[in-house]
């Protein structure tokens, strides 16, 4: 409120310069004309600021790396999913409250809601490539600290990149590929933005799991 006042009270300044500018004398011409010059460009100077002041947070992600597997939960099966994420906020810090996932499979109508869940330690089973170009289904697990899981990041900050994890499970039978994987983000009004992973944006020559999480010991979930 008080930027709102200050750039009204400069934007009057040229206004009632000029009004008043006939009643003095011409001697006084030029200085009634060097102060209103001074005074529409300080109101110029503050117009970038008062457009930033109704700027809206935009959010922009993009996969760094996607898995999913398949997990036995009370005797059913359910598939997990894995996203490695970079998401940006354009504009302005964006304060997030909560978040909720759904996944749209190929040739489905159905939109599954994702369970989003944190686990420290989660083993999966990912291909390794030999030399000799034969494959092998080989167990890995990645120990993710809580505060890079999506949930739990409350400030995407401006313009600035971050890197997070995103980790939800779908009440469904079998491994399939996706159409898309919608992301609903919430801020502390309620209010809502909502952004899109297509299929097509997993590239596959660099879809390569992040090495630096990975761990060689046993897990208290497994991923079959």
């Amino acid at each position: 409120m008080k930027q709102i006042i200050i750039i009204s009270y400069l934007l009057i300044i040229p206004v009632s310069v000029f009004a008043n500018e006939p009643t003095k004398s011409n001697s006084n011409d030029i200085y009634w004309i060097i102060q209103a010059i001074i005074g529409l460009i300080a109101a110029g100077a503050w117009i970038p600021f008062f457009f930033n002041i109704f700027k809206k947070a935009k959010i922009k992600l993009k996969p760094i790396f996607y898995l999913n597997n398949k997990v036995q939960v009370k005797g059913e099966w359910q598939v997990v999913n894995f996203i490695e994420l970079s998401i940006i906020s354009l504009n302005k810090n964006y304060n997030l409250n909560k978040v909720e996932v759904n996944i749209k499979y190929k040739n489905e109508k159905t939109l599954y809601n994702g369970d989003i869940f944190c686990a420290n330690n989660i083993k999966f089973k990912l291909d390794h490539y030999y030399a000799d170009g034969n494959k092998k289904q080989e167990d890995k697990i990645f120990d993710i600290p809580r505060n890079l899981y999506l949930q739990y990041m409350y400030v995407f900050p401006k313009d600035k990149p971050i890197t997070c994890f995103l980790l939800f499970k779908i009440d469904k039978a079998n491994i399939i590929d996706f159409e898309y994987i919608e992301i609903v983000f919430y801020d502390f009004k309620n209010r809502k933005k909502i952004n899109y992973i297509k299929f097509s944006d997993i590239d596959k020559d660099s879809n390569t799991a992040p090495k630096e999480f990975f761990k060689e010991e046993d897990v208290r979930i497994a991923m079959h």
